[in-house]
């Protein structure tokens, strides 16, 4: 892979490496690079656990989480993860801070559990609400 990935992106590993996350996709968490900024390594985060692959060990990006940003302000010592989940006029947003969480990776699953129930919640209500009317519809 040439260009370098982001950290939040989502890549695939090759295949023909050997080990047990060969044809796996993870997380990036941290990208190292040369002095000249020539990147080298990323940090992911694949079935729970961080590890670091090198260059030639990544196939491709193939994505971003969806509504899960990486937030890195060093001004106001603000790093994490911040989640945002719509549905109609609804919003459910919220900063999973690394510090909190002990770790980057750490913070990353909770982020993503949090964004899975919301959506749940969210779509349950949806889906509530729009019973509720038809209901009403039909007792007209």
């Amino acid at each position: 892979m040439k260009e370098m990935p982001r950290i939040g992106d989502i890549v695939k590993i090759k295949t023909n490496i050997d080990s047990t996350f060969a044809n796996g996709t993870g997380v990036v968490l941290k990208i190292r690079t040369r002095k000249d900024g020539y990147w080298i390594a990323a940090e992911l985060l694949l079935e729970g656990q961080q590890r670091w692959f090198n260059k030639g060990e990544i196939d491709r990006v193939i994505g971003r989480p969806k509504g899960i940003s990486r937030i890195d302000q060093t001004s106001t010592r603000t790093h994490g993860w911040y989640v945002r989940v719509y549905s109609r006029n609804k919003t459910r947003s919220r900063l999973f801070s690394d510090g909190k969480y002990k770790g980057i990776g750490p913070a990353f699953e909770a982020a993503m559990a949090f964004r899975d129930e919301a959506e749940r919640q969210l779509l349950s209500a949806e889906a509530g609400a729009e019973e509720q009317s038809s209901q009403a519809a039909g007792a007209s």
